[in-house]
């Protein structure tokens, strides 16, 4: 045997030791085994998307666009994401926020940043106690509806807040009973929106039943109050709040045929009234049915029926005087997703959704009095995506969106067609 050459060796693998130790706290996945090591916490990571939207503004079909407004353009949109995962004993803590820059071609008028921050803790004791806590708060640009409230000439922020917490308790046997607070505000940068401003609480009561693998069942109480605080507003600036509750009965549950199926559905009983606009009150029997089916690891399909209630309210001047214009808007919306994973890194999406709406609209001035008319309209939109995942910190893709509504009596036929594409880097 060669003493010095073994020695030799030895003094090379003793003095790489200290690189050894600095690659594993800098990047654990460049030592031998790292792929079995514990996924860091954190994560950090840009992003960068490019969109041409041909109805923007989505104006109705002949509708005449403000002076100085483009009904199509391109909007640049850049972003910086944070984020944290970490599991602390029984709990598990979770954070996000992300900062986005957006920049339109030509609407110049509308380039805002805005942001999501979301903040989570889910929680359990040694017993049969736990729950969740969270808060979140978003600012965004306000979407373009097209309604009578005509296009905003000016750039009009959303900010929304939620604060929310839910406890469950085990009972003997298959039971359990839950219970949950929210709180959420909606607000608006723009004056011509405070009457849509909202705040809302809600709280919920429900008691929750497994009998068997496969199959939970919850029902539950549910009351909401809240107010459009702005929504008529004096010559002297001062507000009037319109005020509603809202109580419903609501049966939920999960169901799992197979290891390829699973089935979502709710059905709720409820009635909503107002203290002012009680043309939008509105009670009745809505629900929701999904269906995901994963047939292969490659391809799964998820189907969706939903019938639901949404209620808008204009005012014909900021005061309130001339009166208003109510809606009240039942629909059904039927959707179809599919997903298909081409191969290890590139994976595609198709979505379709028709939709059917019902529209009640009240008009009410004071000299007049009021008239009511009602008519039918459907939406249909389509969804065609593409993603390539690079590496694993890296993704690419593109997506089309098209989206049609009929034409009625109280609405114009509208229709708009999106590219986009984008990538993220993301750290972890």
């Amino acid at each position: 045997m060669k003493l010095p050459g073994l020695l030799s060796r030895r003094r090379r693998r003793a003095s790489s030791m200290p690189l050894l130790a600095l690659a594993a706290l800098v990047c654990p996945a460049a030592l031998p085994g790292a792929a079995n090591a514990q996924a860091s916490p954190y994560r950090l990571g840009v992003s960068q998307s490019v969109t041409h939207d041909d109805n923007l503004l989505r104006a109705g079909e002949g509708q005449m666009l403000p002076e100085g407004l483009r009904r199509s353009d391109t909007v640049s949109s850049t972003a910086l994401i944070v984020g944290l995962d970490q599991p602390i004993s029984r709990q598990r803590l979770q954070a996000d926020a992300t900062v986005r820059a957006n920049r339109f071609a030509h609407n110049k008028r509308y380039d805002n940043e805005g942001y999501n921050l979301r903040l989570g803790l889910d929680w359990a004791t040694a017993g049969r106690v736990g729950g969740k806590l969270f808060a979140s708060r978003n600012r965004t640009l306000a979407r373009f509806a097209g309604t009578e409230d005509g296009i905003p000439t000016e750039r009009n922020t959303e900010q929304t807040t939620r604060l929310g917490a839910s406890a469950h308790y085990g009972l003997a046997g298959p039971f359990r009973v839950e219970a949950g607070l929210e709180r959420s505000t909606v607000g608006y940068s723009s004056e011509r929106y405070r009457r849509r401003e909202l705040e809302q609480d809600s709280a919920s009561l429900g008691l929750r039943w497994r009998p068997r693998a496969g199959l939970n069942l919850l029902l539950s109480l549910r009351h909401t109050e809240g107010s459009y605080p702005h929504y008529l507003t004096a010559v002297d600036g001062s507000s009037r709040g319109d005020d509603f509750r809202r109580q419903a009965i609501e049966l939920s549950g999960e169901w799992i045929p197979s290891a390829a199926s699973r089935v979502h559905a709710r059905l709720s009983q409820g009635r909503t009234r107002y203290d002012i606009a009680r043309e939008r009150d509105v009670s009745g029997l809505t629900g929701e049915v999904r269906w995901n089916w994963q047939p292969t690891g490659r391809f799964s399909l998820a189907t969706t029926l939903r019938r639901q209630p949404a209620q808008d309210a204009y005012l014909l001047d900021a005061g309130g005087e001339l009166g208003s214009i109510e809606y009240s808007r039942m629909s059904t919306v039927l959707a179809l997703r599919a997903g298909y994973q081409l191969s290890a890194k590139v994976a595609l999406r198709a979505e379709a959704e028709h939709s059917r709406r019902r529209l009640e609209r009240t008009l009410n001035v004071s000299s007049l009095g009021a008239d009511s008319r009602a008519a039918r309209d459907h939406d249909n939109s389509l969804l065609l995506s593409a993603v390539w995942q690079a590496q694993r910190s890296l993704s690419l893709g593109c997506d089309w969106r098209r989206f049609a509504r009929s034409e009625s009596e109280l609405f114009l036929a509208q229709r708009s067609n999106a590219f986009s594409c984008w990538g993220q880097f993301m750290l972890q």
